[in-house]
């Protein structure tokens, strides 16, 4: 089906993209279009390009669209002019003048060798200082922080002054999780404080007195969909399968706490919940001594020596929990 002009009715040539036309109120406002096109539908009609010449000839840009000019439109007349009175009438008043300062001209002395001083070009302008601080104040002024500190980041310098900052608040926070004496790490291990003890909890915890180190651990993990993606295999003879969310979840929050005790215990040996409780299970599993030192070495377990003086320790507690049952027993019967 061959598109027709609106207006003249004249073919409109095709072209690679589209059709060689231009909508009418693309062009001109609705009133305009109804002056120049009164027979038209000024949403549904298209022109081709020797009406749209027409149109710019009669009408005027204002914004993005145009508008109609009317030509005999009339014009404003122009002031009548009084008539010369036959009578002489009195003068104007004189204007009042402005006093001049009377100052004295500098004349120069030709002698010397400095130029005169009416030859001297006048000072250059200021420049606008349009640089980094002027941009970052620009994305401060409308609270867009980010914009800002990536564009800090390209100077020179400031990455080095944002570690030392940024090290400074990471210190002080493990400083708050070590001085916290209600916290899940600094806990006497015993089998009640194990059976209590929760993953999602200690996480909470850390977030709430180490949100930057929280932060920091978690952008180094991957995004948990894509570790959803991977798939799996724990023991043989099963078959390898994708992890789920709460999986996924949960295995983030153990890593996460377990990097954090490393080195909460290594600034305060009061902090080894997490390495009394890997010690004293590696005890009951009769691991050799090498697994020990390799595990102290790296800030997992206890020694071999230590674990065994806490495995005592609960050993003569539940005694004494078993001895005092056995007196209350007896002292019913």
């Amino acid at each position: 089906m061959e598109l027709l002009c609106s207006h003249c009715e004249s073919p409109i040539e095709r072209q690679a993209k589209g059709y060689k036309r231009k909508s009418l109120l693309t062009l001109i406002d609705l009133k305009s279009a109804e002056k120049l096109f009164p027979g038209l539908n000024p949403r549904e009609a298209f022109l081709c390009f020797s009406c749209v010449r027409q149109v710019y000839q009669k009408t005027k840009k204002n914004g993005k669209r145009r508008v109609f000019v009317d030509p005999n439109a009339p014009s404003c007349a122009a002031p009548s002019t009084r008539p010369a009175s036959s009578i002489p009438g009195e003068p104007p008043p004189l204007k009042k003048l402005r006093k001049r300062l009377k100052t004295q001209m500098n004349e120069h002395d030709y002698a010397t060798q400095d130029k005169d001083p009416g030859s001297r070009r006048p000072p250059a302008a200021r420049r606008l200082r349009r640089g980094p601080v002027s941009q970052v104040s620009g994305f401060l002024r409308r609270r867009n922080f980010s914009s800002a500190l990536n564009r800090l980041l390209q100077e020179s310098g400031f990455r080095e002054a944002l570690i030392k900052v940024c090290g400074k608040i990471i210190s002080n926070e493990r400083k708050q999780m070590v001085n916290d004496l209600e916290g899940p790490f600094r806990k006497p291990f015993s089998p009640e404080n194990l059976s209590a003890f929760s993953w999602d909890q200690t996480t909470s915890w850390a977030e709430g007195k180490a949100p930057l180190t929280v932060a920091c651990l978690r952008s180094m993990f991957p995004p948990a969909k894509k570790i959803q993606k991977l798939t799996v295999n724990y023991s043989p003879g099963n078959k390898p399968r994708r992890m789920t969310e709460e999986e996924v979840k949960q295995m983030l929050e153990r890593r996460i706490c377990l990097l954090l005790s490393v080195p909460l215990y290594t600034s305060s040996l009061r902090s080894c919940f997490l390495q009394t409780a890997f010690s004293v299970e590696m005890l009951r599993h009769r691991c050799p001594v090498t697994i020990f030192s390799v595990t102290n070495s790296l800030g997992l377990s206890m020694s071999k020596t230590t674990a065994r003086i806490h495995v005592r320790k609960l050993a003569e507690e539940h005694e004494r929990t078993v001895k005092r049952w056995r007196d209350e027993i007896q002292v019913r019967g």
